[in-house]
């Protein structure tokens, strides 16, 4: 049995208790689930159920107009959109799970757990998810991912090749493409895709250091440094983008560089 299916889905009350929800009677004797600070904020309607003389009213209230409040889809699409961007995979999951047993046809949410499921390493269980959703750019170029994760290359590029021959100018596509191609060692068809990530997306600092790497196969010692030096800039704090400027540098016969380069890398990356 996958680990999809033994995980125990916690329930929507769940979910909702966690929020601070409260299920609250409305007049009408329904249930009224709501924010428990909305509730704190409503007008008690008992004054309105009284005529002048203090009895019942025999005729309805009309009531105020209140703010509407978030559903539960909103509040679960928030959460797993946070989860996801602080680094917690597994909790995004988790929350588009919900999701999706609130509406089995919501693409765009099976879509996103695919991709969570990626980044947590279940590429198998991604692709199952991704295997239901609408043959688009993006999905296709997901599954193409998820299929280079399991070894499975020959499938992957030809579906990252046919987002190419539609959509040239995909970014994504193009990076997942020449991950593909470096796995199975073929760096110089590689590197090309990844100059063109770079040049489609100069602020992508991953871009940058799969170049690196695919540059210094391939003895562009320069073009791998600067490629190398402009990851570390995007992002100060990569320890593997420093130990990629080591390896160049030493590599460059300059030893003093490439000590500094990897300290400072040891050190983020027991930080």
């Amino acid at each position: 049995m996958s680990r999809r299916h033994s995980r125990r889905k916690p329930r929507l009350g769940e979910y909702l208790r966690e929020r601070s929800v409260t299920t609250e009677a409305a007049p009408d004797g329904t249930a009224d689930a709501r924010p428990a600070a909305t509730a704190a904020r409503r007008i008690p309607f008992a004054f309105a159920d009284q005529n002048e003389d203090g009895e019942p009213a025999t005729t309805s209230p009309a009531r105020l107009p209140r703010p509407s409040d978030p559903s539960a889809e909103e509040l679960l699409l928030k959460d797993a959109r946070s989860a996801a961007l602080r680094g917690a995979p597994q909790r995004a999951a988790e929350l588009y799970r919900q999701m999706l047993d609130l509406n089995p046809h919501d693409h765009a949410a099976r879509l996103a757990l695919g991709r969570v499921l990626l980044d947590s390493g279940e590429p198998l269980a991604a692709l199952e998810e991704l295997e239901r959703v609408p043959d688009d750019l993006a999905a296709r170029v997901a599954r193409g991912t998820a299929l280079g994760a399991l070894g499975r290359f020959t499938q992957a590029q030809a579906a990252l090749r046919q987002v190419l021959d539609t959509d040239p100018g995909n970014v994504d596509a193009h990076l997942e493409l020449g991950l593909v191609l470096a796995r199975r060692g073929r760096w110089r068809d590689a590197a090309p895709h990844f100059r063109r990530g770079v040049e489609l997306d100069a602020g992508r600092a991953s871009a940058y250091l799969h170049l690196g790497e695919a540059l210094n196969h391939t003895d562009d010692l320069h073009g791998s440094l600067q490629a190398f030096q402009r990851a570390a800039e995007l992002r100060p704090n990569n320890p593997r983008a420093l130990r990629g400027l080591g390896i160049v540098l030493d590599r460059l016969r300059r030893p003093g560089e490439a000590a500094e380069m990897y300290r400072r890398a040891r050190e983020l990356a027991g930080a």
